[in-house]
């Protein structure tokens, strides 16, 4: 079976847009890592070649988060890891749903990768409804 840890998650306020859609809001800071949303993996994958995160944002601006990839150990702790999924490598579409913006981020990887965590080490929540992990 697989074993996640998450923490700083919390369900958005009732009624609210990102209610309505069913999303989960992960808390994010730019300073304080014990205060850094995340979620990841304890026990292995057989290997990971895609992550999919569909999140939502009422504002004008793209979500934001990092990802880590570990072959050998979980990377789901209180320390951010130095090294992130890089940019280049995945892509985002957006779409607008009565009023609030749809983003579907596709990170394909490479590697053998076992292991991984969602960071919101940056500030702002982050409301994301489903993550795929391939």
């Amino acid at each position: 079976g697989i074993s996640y840890l998450a923490c700083k998650m919390c369900k958005p306020a009732e009624g609210s847009d990102y209610d309505k859609v069913g999303a989960i809001q992960m808390q994010g800071n730019a300073s304080d890592a014990s205060k850094t949303g995340r979620i990841g993996n304890t026990l292995p994958y057989s290997g990971i070649t895609k992550i999919t995160v569909v999140s939502y944002n009422t504002g004008d601006f793209d979500p934001n988060f990092n990802i880590a990839l570990s072959a050998t150990a979980p990377v789901v702790d209180t320390t951010i890891p130095d090294s992130m999924v890089n940019a280049a490598d995945m892509t985002t579409t957006k779409e607008v749903l009565d009023g609030i913006n749809k983003y579907t981020t596709v990170y394909n990887v490479s590697g053998n990768n076992k292991y991984f965590a969602i960071y919101k080490n940056t500030s702002g929540g982050l409301y994301w409804s489903s993550i795929t992990v391939e």
